[in-house]
């Protein structure tokens, strides 16, 4: 027996971030603006039933925490930064 999980799509789109990432000394020793697309797969279907925002989630919260990541996290490759 297998069981399906409904997956929504909840994007979080332009999210900018100041941060060092590069290979290269001039990229490293420079501050760079990251605009980041966010796709998040939830099950918003206990929201959307019951309208209550205490079933979703703080999208404001995530926003923020992607921001610190980024910024907190420099790195050498963008593909690292996205893993």
């Amino acid at each position: 027996m297998s069981v399906s999980v409904v997956r929504d799509r909840i994007i979080l789109s332009t999210i900018t971030a100041q941060t060092i990432i590069g290979i290269r000394s001039f990229e490293k020793s420079i501050s760079q603006t990251l605009s980041i697309d966010l796709i998040l797969e939830v099950d918003v279907a206990r929201a959307a039933l019951h309208d209550n925002i205490e079933d979703t989630l703080d999208y404001s919260k995530i926003y923020l925490e992607v921001i610190s990541f980024v910024e907190n996290h420099p790195c050498h490759l963008i593909e690292t930064l996205a893993e």
